[in-house]
């Protein structure tokens, strides 16, 4: 059995680990300044309809200074332009952002309903496969082939793939 230096175990360790969030750097007024005034501006535009331009606006402000209202307000936005999946991942977002002590009682309000609405309107696919014993009683066990295991079709290399039977 091969031996392994401590270093090199500890780096493959920490390398295969998920990551640890660090904390950004806290904005400064005037970076906050630009965040309201481009939040104001993405607000505007979602209320005249402009819904690519307020998102647009929104990532520039979450860039900055990252709220559950801006997570919520670009979720809108990408829900009215029918990028259905990426609304529901803001709404996810915002609701992470709550839930990890982030106050804004508005959102709070109306997260659920809104991302239910998304929720309803995205396709869905749920598999229910038969119990082990019936696939096996139906299909019978894999081949072998000369007392070798079975292999996953056109998983060899080194012979060309061609499908069962």
């Amino acid at each position: 059995m091969p031996r392994y230096s401590a270093p090199l175990v500890l780096g493959l360790f920490l390398a295969a680990s998920p990551r640890v969030a660090t904390a950004a750097p806290e904005p400064t007024p005037s970076e906050i300044s630009v965040a309201r005034r481009l939040f104001e501006e993405g607000k505007a535009a979602e209320d005249a309809g402009r819904y690519r331009d307020a998102a647009d606006r929104f990532r520039k402000a979450i860039a900055i200074k990252d709220t559950p209202g801006m997570r919520f307000h670009l979720a809108r936005c990408e829900e009215e332009q029918g990028a259905l999946v990426e609304a529901l991942v803001e709404y996810d977002r915002a609701r992470e952002m709550l839930d990890s002590g982030f106050k804004a009682p508005d959102v709070e309000r109306l997260l659920p309903e809104a991302r239910q609405r998304v929720q309803d309107k995205v396709a869905s696919v749920t598999l229910r496969l038969p119990p082990r014993r019936r696939l096996q009683r139906r299909y019978g066990r894999a081949p072998r082939a000369m007392g070798r295991r079975p292999e996953p079709w056109c998983s060899l290399a080194r012979r060309p793939c061609s499908p069962p039977g």
